[in-house]
């Protein structure tokens, strides 16, 4: 999918529940073919996949994402949330890590990361998912 695609535009958006049923799998059994983040071993589990480790930032931006239940999570909510100061963070960053982070779940199991980039106000996990301890 192309980055437009993912890309959804602002207006309408801020804090109503954006409605995508995308969940990147094509089953495996799994109660509900979600998405798992599990905290205990900072790792995501996608549907029908084996599991991707993550970085203590990776953990961090899947769970800010997951903890808002598909909403948008604001670029500055989460840059605080990863323990930055919004004033000083250089936005970029975000999205280059955001970026990585999509690349390394596509190159790991060959499933695209359900977050759609809302431009100019955060992100948005669009797949069932939850936290698993």
């Amino acid at each position: 999918m192309g980055r437009g695609k993912r890309r959804r535009r602002a207006e309408g958006h801020r804090g109503r529940p954006l409605d995508h049923h995308h969940d990147g799998a094509r089953g495996d059994g799994r109660e509900g073919l979600r998405w798992e983040l599990e905290e205990e071993g900072w790792r995501l589990l996608p549907p029908g996949r084996a599991a991707v480790p993550l970085t203590a930032r990776d953990f961090t931006i899947l769970k800010s994402l997951l903890q808002v239940r598909g909403r948008i999570l604001r670029r500055v909510d989460l840059i605080v949330a990863l323990g930055e100061d919004p004033l000083e963070f250089d936005q970029r960053r975000l999205d280059k890590e955001m970026s990585r982070l999509r690349q390394k779940v596509q190159a790991e199991t060959g499933l695209e990361l359900p977050v759609q980039t809302v431009d100019g106000i955060g992100y948005v996990f669009t797949a069932e998912a939850a936290l698993k301890p």
